[in-house]
């Protein structure tokens, strides 16, 4: 490699420095025009810039179109300015302005002093040629421009530089720029073309710690001898303050280092990047596209993201990329279709290395396109497709200032590049894919179900490009209806609709136009979609949108169908998430499909075919928590089976439903307590926490005495009450109380609530009953209570007590008759007893009242207007028992 000297040592100008200041100073040449800004000079003529140069104060010299002709002395440049071609206009034709040399010797000298600090300089906008280092001992070049920047910077814009010649043993055929750290090199959409040199560095050589950056340019057909890079050789003086250098959107083509390695860039500086940059047809005895030999022993590596390295040869190893020495960083690239002239490393014209460097960690080496590089990566997961053809169209102008390759339809580099980190390719067409493809060119491809309409977002990273595609063909007439791209912003929408029963390929023109490099332009891109036979899987869910609390099977079904028109090839999955609250406790399961489970999440999956059509259904079966509540969603996603990507929108499904509380009784409220009596109605108001629903004729069951009943529902459907109704009937008695059953009897009904939640039938919070009495039977006496045996004589008190069945209310002097004698006289109603259910009679024997045989009760009862009733008010039955003859009570006149 080449070594660093002392740049003073390597510049002697002090003869081309006396011939120019002695022009300068005989004044031959004058500026045409100097204008109202002592800042600005216009030329028209070699003299007049001489001498703008020279003796002038102008900051910017502005050069008519034509031709500035050296005659053998060249032009020298020692201070700041900016010189601009065509007129003024820096984004002129620079081939219209021209700076020639005959030949003899350089064209272009800046800062011959070698000033360490010296001032900025720009070229624009013209073409310096003609050039040649012709002294034989100089070890340096720069036969088009020679040039040191110290610490200052030099920038080229909208140059060319060509047809320059280095000489026998000058580096830099084109140009030799060397400086100081901190200094700065700087081209833009510069090309560097057929310059030769018999030593390095063809096109551009450059020396020192400096910053370099390559911005849109073009590296073409230039020639390296004895010495590496044919079109660029970077030499630091240190590998501490090297760089950095960057690379970017440019082009190394047609470069050949005949004697050396590098044919289109020797790199040496481990702080190098180089990006969305071509490599093609260069040529070396190592590398053909690239040299590296940095990266030795530091963190820094050289960088080379979305390059193409395609056409390069060897006469030995690596034809496309050859790593010298430490390791490299090659990422989104495409390193493909080189050759080397020696067999025996063909498996290695790609890419090879000395045994000295390292193998390339897949890790960091990843998404690349890399054919013949056997042996070149370590073991490990590769997201790079490697033993691949790119697939590469030939070289070409496909848009934007550099020279790039395009990729050919089913290119096995389209959407692997990694993630999008350049948003633009080389020419400056967006990547607008997450998935972008390696290289420097980029291309969209896509396969879509035929007969569905295709719809997918692009990101123009530009919201002010302007974006149209244009069907360019089709495999099949008739196969895209129609197309249509949205505008504004940088999010647009790509559709096309296809025939429905069609399939093959359909190629669009995608063109972008917008600012690249302060032009406006229209790049082309393609993009390719396959309208082919493909499954589609879908998934559906459904299952009740309303369940409740406690509810034991609810069914859920899942199903997985094939929408496409293919059958499903590979495994087939459908994932199943069901929320908390809901269990599984069951599922039917088709055959050859599997089952598994995880917390709520139920995983079914097949490896056989699901033909074109055809669905999968799976019933689960799930129970409901007692504590669920609110709101709930179970879901599916389905996917597998070989569907194509794009037909994804339909792989998730879910249904949704409500958790309903059970409505639950918080009261029955009994009649009020009192006597009720045949006839009578017994109401219960049954109150629910929510509203509730009937159908048919639910019932509470009535415990009256011995007797079982039931309160037939009555009203309040819709409502939170319920009413339950009975009428008394005869014969019914409870004086204790009635009581009633624990739940309510559907008798075939439906309770529920307005959500159909089945209701809870257990009565709670019930209202005492107790004093609910229930009296449909008539009062009777059951027994009477006579006087004792004996003679009564006149005075004597006859003391009846007629016993009762219940509880009587007596009014007035109700009597019992009673026979004395032939006598009937009246024992009146004197009191009741404290439990109301003995009623006493009294009667005072007479003087005149007679009876030896015994006194005698009918078992009737005279009322006298009076009356006997049960509380209920129930009058008493008759007799109440039957005639009878006391014979021993006796009463006797004579006894007194």
């Amino acid at each position: 490699m080449k070594r660093f000297e002392n740049r003073h040592h390597k510049r002697f100008w002090t003869v081309m420095t006396a011939v120019v200041v002695l022009l300068a100073a005989a004044g031959l040449g004058t500026a045409r025009y100097i204008s109202a800004d002592p800042e600005t000079v216009t030329v028209s003529d070699t003299a007049g810039l001489r001498n703008a140069l020279a003796s002038g104060s102008a900051a910017v010299i502005k050069l008519d179109e034509g031709v500035y002709s050296l005659g053998g002395t060249p032009l020298v440049i020692n201070r700041g300015v900016t010189v601009i071609g065509a007129g003024g206009n820096r984004e002129g034709d620079a081939a219209k302005t021209k700076i020639v040399q005959n030949g003899t010797d350089r064209a272009v000298i800046i800062n011959d002093a070698l000033n360490d600090t010296f001032a900025d300089v720009s070229l624009e906008a013209l073409t310096v040629t003609g050039g040649k280092a012709a002294a034989a001992d100089e070890s340096f070049g720069g036969a088009g421009i020679l040039a040191d920047t110290g610490t200052s910077a030099l920038s080229l814009y909208n140059v060319t530089v060509s047809d320059n010649n280095g000489g026998a043993n000058g580096d830099g055929g084109g140009l030799f720029v060397s400086g100081l750290e901190g200094g700065k090199l700087k081209l833009d959409r510069v090309t560097v073309a057929n310059n030769v040199t018999q030593a390095g560095g063809g096109g551009l050589y450059v020396e020192g710690d400096m910053d370099v950056s390559i911005t849109r340019s073009a590296f073409d057909h230039n020639t390296a001898g004895s010495r590496p890079g044919g079109g660029v050789d970077i030499v630091p003086a240190s590998a501490a303050g090297a760089g950095p250098v960057t690379i970017t959107d440019s082009a190394f083509i047609g470069n050949a280092a005949t004697g050396n390695n590098g044919g289109g860039l020797n790199v040496n500086v481990a702080a190098i990047t180089v990006q969305n940059t071509t490599f093609s047809g260069n040529s070396a005895q190592y590398g053909g596209g690239i040299v590296s030999s940095a990266g030795n022993g530091g963190s820094a590596v050289p960088v080379f993201d979305h390059i193409t390295v395609a056409e390069n040869s060897s006469f030995q190893e690596g034809g496309g990329l050859y790593i010298a020495g430490g390791s490299v960083q090659l990422t989104g690239s495409i390193v493909s279709g080189n050759t080397t002239a020696n067999p025996a490393y063909a498996a290695n014209a790609d890419i090879a290395k000395d045994q000295t460097a390292p193998l390339l960690d897949p890790a960091r080496n990843g998404y690349n396109v890399v054919y013949h590089a056997q042996n070149m990566f370590a073991p490990g997961a590769s997201s790079s497709k490697l033993g691949a053809d790119a697939g590469l169209g030939a070289i070409g102008d496909h848009g934007g200032f550099t020279p790039t390759y395009a990729l050919q339809p089913d290119s096995p580099a389209i959407g692997i590049g990694g993630t999008a980190s350049l948003v633009y390719d080389q020419r400056g067409f967006p990547r607008m894919t997450g998935e972008p493809s390696a290289g420097a060119y980029e291309m969209l491809q896509a396969a879509a179900r035929y007969g569905s309409s295709y719809s997918t977002a692009w990101n123009v990273q530009d919201g002010a490009a302007a974006v149209t595609v244009q069907l360019a063909s089709e495999s099949v007439p008739g196969l895209i209806t129609s197309s249509s791209i949205t505008s504004g912003g940088t999010a647009r929408t790509f559709n096309a609709v296809s025939s429905p029963d069609k399939a093959g390929r359909a190629i669009f023109t995608v063109q972008a136009t917008r600012q690249v490099g302060g032009t406006t332009m229209t790049i082309p891109g393609t993009f390719v979609l396959d309208l082919v036979p493909l499954p589609d899987v879908a998934a559906a869910i459904s299952m009740p949108a309303d369940v409740y609390q406690g509810q034991a099977d609810v069914p859920i079904t899942v199903t997985v169908r094939n929408a496409g028109t293919k059958d499903t090839s590979g495994e087939v999955k459908a994932v199943v998430t069901i929320p908390a609250g809901l269990m599984i406790t069951s599922a039917d399961v088709p055959s050859n499909w599997t089952k598994s489970s995880a917390g709520g999440t139920y995983t079914f999956s097949t490896t056989a075919s699901l033909p074109a059509g055809s669905s999968a259904v799976f019933t689960l079966h799930g129970s409901v928590s007692e504590t669920a509540a609110g709101a709930g969603q179970a879901s599916v996603t389905a996917n597998g089976g070989g569907e194509a990507a794009e037909d994804g929108g339909n792989n998730n499904a879910s249904s949704s439903y409500a958790v309903h509380e059970i409505p639950q009784v918080i009261s029955v409220a009994a009649p009020d307590p009192g006597y009720y009596k045949k006839g009578d109605e017994l109401l219960f108001n049954v109150q629910y926490d929510r509203a509730v629903q009937v159908t048919g004729h639910p019932s509470l069951l009535l415990y009256i005495g011995s007797s079982t009943v039931e309160a037939a529902y009555k009203a309040g459907s819709g409502t939170s009450q319920l009413q339950f109704a009975y009428s008394i009937t005869d014969g019914l008695a409870d004086y204790d109380g009635i009581s009633l059953g624990t739940a309510i009897q559907l008798n075939g009904a439906i309770l529920e609530s307005l959500e159909h939640a089945p209701a809870s039938l257990t009565l709670n919070s019930v209202s005492n009953t107790s004093g609910v009495v229930i009296d449909a039977q008539a009062p009777s006496s059951t027994a009477v209570a006579l006087p004792v045996n004996g003679y009564y004589k006149s005075g004597d008190t006859l003391n009846f007590v007629l016993h009762w069945n219940e509880k009587i209310k007596v009014s007035g002097q109700p009597s019992i008759p009673v026979q004395i004698g032939g006598t009937t006289v009246q024992a009146v109603f004197t009191a009741l007893s404290p439990a109301q259910d003995e009623a006493a009679f009294t009667y005072t024997v007479q003087a005149a009242d007679d009876d030896p045989d015994g006194i005698t009760l009918d078992g009737s009862i005279m009322l006298n207007g009076g009356s006997i009733t049960d509380l209920a008010g129930i009058q008493r039955t008759w007799p109440y028992r039957q005639q009878m003859r006391q014979a021993s009570k006796w009463i006797h006149k004579r006894r007194s």
